[in-house]
């Protein structure tokens, strides 16, 4: 009885693990998903601006596209707090865009954050290089194998 008993503990745990590469961290995945990120929110500064109403075009149109491009990055764990923000964004009739001025902001501290932390990276994987750019340069980044 205790036989069976232990057997069947023993095939009921054993059922439950789990691969160790489930959760595991991949780095080369967690390196393109911060350029990947950088590189959106680099190529759509200028967006944020017309959104606040200081460059020419329509702040809706633009806060449209902006929605638009980010939408198939929305399961980049870096882009979270960018989508959360874009989210407190809110349109009046006029056309006019409410908290876009402190979405910029934070557009801004926070683009700054990810070029550093891919910066260090780099670093810390011995990349002696020039470091990057450019949107070219992030795609070459990309490239390596670390």
């Amino acid at each position: 009885m205790k036989l069976i008993l232990i057997s069947t503990i023993i095939f009921f745990l054993g059922c439950n693990i789990q691969s160790s590469n489930a959760h595991s961290f991949n780095q080369n995945k967690n390196l393109n998903q911060l350029i990947d990120a950088y590189i959106f929110l680099s190529e759509t500064h200028d967006l944020l601006h017309i959104m606040m109403g200081e460059h020419e075009g329509s702040p809706l149109d633009s806060y449209t596209k902006y929605q638009s491009g980010i939408d198939s990055l929305a399961n980049n764990l870096y882009l979270k707090p960018i989508l959360y923000g874009l989210n407190n964004i809110q349109v009046q009739d006029n056309n006019m865009l409410i908290n876009a001025d402190k979405f910029d902001a934070l557009v801004d501290y926070y683009q700054m954050g990810v070029q550093m932390m891919i910066e260090g990276i780099l670093k810390g994987y011995g990349y002696d290089g020039r470091m990057p750019q450019n949107t070219k340069d992030y795609q070459a980044i990309k490239k390596y194998n670390f």
